[in-house]
């Protein structure tokens, strides 16, 4: 059909264990893709190059869906990965469920995203668990738990707000409770946070 380039059945097999499936098209008149893709990689370390030559470890299987909508693009996934290292860092399990439109703009949707068994020198994270799913006010709300111990057992649940604006990404946390060696913890005022080139700048809201 004019204006369309189809990879119908597209099947690539990298070895015996990393699979790239699906079918997919790209609409030239609009710029946007529709179809499916299944990826299955056994070990990503045969990846390396791709990621600049850092360490990276793990399997991943995780299916994609790309649909044209109102002349936007979305697209949802469902990610699972298992033995996952990067560097030094070592997650046993790891899914991310997410569905998001407007994808290239201004995007809203929804993401889940939970992480068990999370190791680093010093750090143990039993779980954690993020939620985020946006509103129309262009920003996008979210929660937070997380528990594990470092030098001691902890848990925490975060709630608050983050969106991204001119290059950068602004969080705003507007409740923070857990325990710390059973020691209550609370946030007493909001705290806003924002990302840029690298760098975290944190502002308190005192009044």
């Amino acid at each position: 059909m004019k204006g369309l380039i189809y990879f119908a059945a597209l099947s690539i097999l990298t070895n015996e264990e990393d699979i790239l499936q699906g079918n997919l098209k790209y609409h030239r008149s609009s710029h946007l893709y529709e179809g499916s893709l299944a990826i299955s990689i056994e070990d990503l370390n045969r990846f390396e190059s791709f990621f600049h030559n850092h360490r990276l470890y793990g399997t991943v299987t995780t299916n994609l869906h790309f649909i044209p909508k109102e002349g936007k693009q979305a697209i949802s996934c469902d990610l699972s990965a298992y033995r996952v290292r990067y560097e030094n860092v070592l997650v046993d399990d790891l899914s991310i469920q997410g569905s998001v439109e407007d994808l290239l703009s201004n995007p809203k949707g929804e993401i889940h995203l939970l992480a068990e068994k999370v190791y680093k020198e010093g750090i143990y994270l039993e779980k954690l668990e993020l939620n985020s799913q946006s509103i129309p006010e262009s920003s996008w709300p979210f929660s937070l738990a997380v528990e594990g111990r470092i030098e001691a057992p902890f848990e925490t649940h975060l709630t608050g707000n983050w969106k991204q604006e001119e290059g950068q990404i602004l969080v705003e946390l507007t409740e923070a409770t857990g325990t710390l060696i059973d020691i209550p913890l609370h946030l007493e005022h909001p705290v806003s946070l924002s990302w840029k080139e690298h760098v975290w700048e944190l502002t308190p809201h005192l009044s």
